[in-house]
């Protein structure tokens, strides 16, 4: 028999589900309403687990960010580890694509505190990359490139893609078709051609 609390939680989870999908489908703009529909809870049920649609959209940036950040996380002794975090972060972006694709193309939409999330995320992700990077200079020979500006152009270039995934994939997802390119060509911009 499922105790009033659980019940409460799987509610929560529901309308949590059910907003990523909305949002991710719709943009942030779309009404709470839509997320209830989906969720086949009442719209003021929303509001008892959530006081605000700010605090549902904080709520699943976080998420997502806990989900990137512990995802993305490698080994640092690992050889490939620079690889390994590429891939480890395109895992993560191919499996909430259109989520992230909203994030990135309506940040400006976002309540303060998930934008400030999302910029901590990234910043976060950085120096997890930087690590790696000095880490790895000699043993990969990597170009004389600030850590920074490495992360920069991997995240410019992903970016590009997901923003643009009208020119590179209309159909289907971007990263799916294009993770492997990517990568590789990425690896080959960083690296110096013996």
């Amino acid at each position: 028999m499922t105790t009033r609390e659980e019940q409460k939680n799987q509610t929560r989870s529901k309308i949590l589900k059910c907003a990523f999908e909305v949002f991710s489908k719709n943009g942030f703009a779309a009404p709470t309403l839509d997320i209830a529909k989906a969720a086949g809870v009442s719209h003021g049920t929303i509001f008892v687990h959530f006081s605000t649609k700010e605090d549902l959209i904080i709520q699943l940036v976080r998420n997502f960010s806990f989900k990137l950040r512990s995802t993305i996380i490698v080994p640092l002794s690992s050889p490939k580890g620079i690889e390994n975090f590429l891939i480890n972060y395109m895992d993560v972006i191919q499996k909430n694509e259109q989520f992230y694709i909203r994030l990135i193309g309506e940040k400006d939409l976002l309540p303060d505190e998930a934008r400030l999330m999302f910029l901590n995320l990234q910043l976060s992700n950085a120096r997890s990359f930087a690590t790696i990077v000095k880490l790895q200079r000699n043993s990969m020979k990597l170009k004389n490139i600030p850590s920074t500006m490495m992360f920069n152009t991997w995240i410019g270039l992903v970016h590009y893609y997901l923003l643009n995934k009208d020119l590179f994939s209309p159909k289907g997802s971007v990263i799916k078709k294009y993770r492997d390119e990517l990568i590789s060509t990425y690896l080959e911009l960083i690296r110096v051609q013996d």
